[in-house]
């Protein structure tokens, strides 16, 4: 399928086909939630005159449109910030609190009066509520799912002490699926922790991990060398499998860096200086937007100054020398 992303094709080449399936549901969980505030929000405007049901059928067509483009500008529907810890219902929250703003900003500009305190009052707080409930429901699936064996990545841990064990240890229990460690002071086969993980590699065997089937490498700063943490976060190794590297404050000083969780424990993901894709489109229109609101509030202002210049006989643009 090469119209998917990489976030969802394995190591090996295979699809996370559990992955695919629980992404393109979400937008069905969100749509059906700003249904039902939608619903509750109707009966309680139902008793003006002017509304009609084919008016709002109209207006919640385009609230449903907005609110999805919002949960994906935030990236709620990126697999790096699903079902990782409070940050996916925190950004839930945002666009919950942003979307009535929006909707109520553009009803008094365009002065629709379809809109009323009492819309507010029941629309602002369902949607909050009914788009975290939904997005629970989706989580306790794939915790019911994920005792069956699906959701269960694929981790290799580059580095062996004592916080990578535990660390391994904690991954098993919340129910990844641990392949083993990459160490360069440890022979190959040398069994780690009380589970037995075998060491794979050394740390330079990294590019390997593909051909074992992993989803993820997780590197723990304390546990390999400068050198060698150095090579396996170089960025242009090609790699099919995603790199993160165990919460450490010397790598949070450094770098482009996001922060997710596996587990609960904090991981970095080290990214590019540069924008890209979606954030990029995001960041030129804001840009734009914004330039072209100064031009309009400044432009006259600036074109009766000059003006005022020219009719007095004055110059526009006075030289001066250093």
């Amino acid at each position: 399928m090469p119209w998917l992303p990489e976030t969802f094709v394995r190591g090996d080449g295979s699809v996370r086909k559990d992955w695919v399936a629980y992404t393109l549901a979400l937008p069905f969980v969100d749509a059906a939630a700003a249904a039902a505030a939608l619903a509750l929000a109707y009966h309680a405007r139902a008793g003006a005159p002017q509304l009609s049901f084919e008016r709002y059928s109209a207006l919640g067509a385009l609230v449903m449109a907005t609110w999805l483009l919002m949960l994906a500008v935030l990236g709620l529907y990126h697999r790096e910030r699903l079902l990782a810890g409070t940050e996916e219902y925190a950004r839930v929250f945002q666009a919950g609190v942003a979307l009535p703003v929006a909707v109520a900003f553009v009803d008094f500009v365009l002065a629709s009066h379809l809109l009323s305190r009492d819309w507010l009052i029941s629309f602002w707080p369902s949607m909050i509520v009914f788009a975290g409930a939904g997005r629970m429901l989706a989580r306790m699936a794939v915790h019911a799912a994920r005792r069956r064996g699906a959701f269960r990545a694929r981790v290799i841990i580059v580095g062996v002490d004592a916080r990578a064990a535990r660390f391994a240890q904690h991954l098993t229990d919340s129910g990844y699926s641990v392949l083993g460690f990459f160490d360069d002071y440890r022979p190959v086969g040398a069994q780690i922790g009380a589970a037995g993980w075998p060491v794979l590699g050394a740390v330079h065997d990294m590019p390997r991990a593909s051909l074992l089937g992993a989803d993820e490498v997780i590197v723990v700063p304390s546990a390999v060398s400068w050198e060698s943490r150095r090579a396996s976060l170089a960025p242009h190794v090609p790699r099919r499998f995603d790199v993160r590297v165990l919460a450490d404050r010397e790598d949070a000083l450094t770098g482009h860096i996001r922060v997710s969780q596996r587990a609960g424990v904090p991981v970095y993901a080290l990214g590019e200086m540069r924008l890209t894709g979606l954030e990029a489109a995001v960041k030129r229109g804001f840009d734009l937007t914004v330039a072209g609101a100064l031009i309009l509030c400044l432009g006259p202002f600036a074109l009766a100054r000059i003006a005022g210049r020219v009719a007095a006989g004055r110059v526009v643009f006075e030289s001066h020398t250093l």
